[in-house]
């Protein structure tokens, strides 16, 4: 008759908890993706280095790429000079980290790569998944869109990224051979101040 909860009801607390993290999680989603189609988002456009947008969203991700036994590497050897809002970047960065972590197989790489290239920022994110059928290639950005019935998340995550990185003046897209893994690329337009050279 002790006050102790028994490892079923503890069990039972967990699983609880964290499906109300994942509605409030979708919830988020929700507001966020119809505010970006309604227009209504609020962002800053202030001078930004994406090099600091990429170090935060890996941070964030880092314990779940941890958990998941992935290696995250990181090739950003050049500033990555924008303008911007640093948050809804990082944001949108985050969300196409997630979605790497969540189909690349424990033990595999994601591998992060940032450039300039004539007047854009190029970043790719490429993980050692399955690979997305040719036909999903585009679909995928659509909001609750999924390959599969298996997967997790809110179906919502690559859609708000892209709509973030067009609101920048930017693009997004994937490319992916079956069973060689999947690249998603953003592209920004680069912002460089009155002495800064282009490479």
């Amino acid at each position: 008759a002790g006050g102790g909860l028994r490892a079923e009801q503890r069990d039972l607390l967990t699983n609880a908890r964290r499906n109300v993290e994942r509605l409030g999680l979708l919830i988020n989603d929700l507001l966020t993706h119809n505010q970006l189609e309604a227009g209504i988002l609020p962002l800053d456009h202030e001078p930004v280095d994406l090099r600091t947008v990429i170090a935060d969203a890996m941070a964030a991700i880092q314990p779940l790429v941890i958990e998941r036994g992935q290696t995250l590497d990181l090739d950003l050897p050049v500033p990555l000079p924008i303008e911007g809002d640093a948050v809804r970047l990082e944001q949108a960065v985050l969300n196409v980290l997630a979605n790497a972590t969540r189909h690349t197989p424990p033990g595999t790489r994601i591998v992060v790569v940032g450039r300039v290239e004539g007047d854009d920022v190029l970043v790719s994110v490429r993980d050692d998944g399955p690979g997305i059928p040719p036909n999903a290639l585009e679909a995928i950005f659509r909001r609750f869109y999924r390959i599969t019935t298996e997967e997790g998340g809110s179906g919502l995550g690559l859609a708000i990224a892209r709509r973030i990185v067009e609101l920048h003046g930017g693009r997004m897209w994937a490319e992916s051979e079956p069973g060689q893994g999947a690249t998603f690329w953003i592209s920004v337009p680069c912002h460089r101040t009155g002495g800064e050279r282009r490479p």
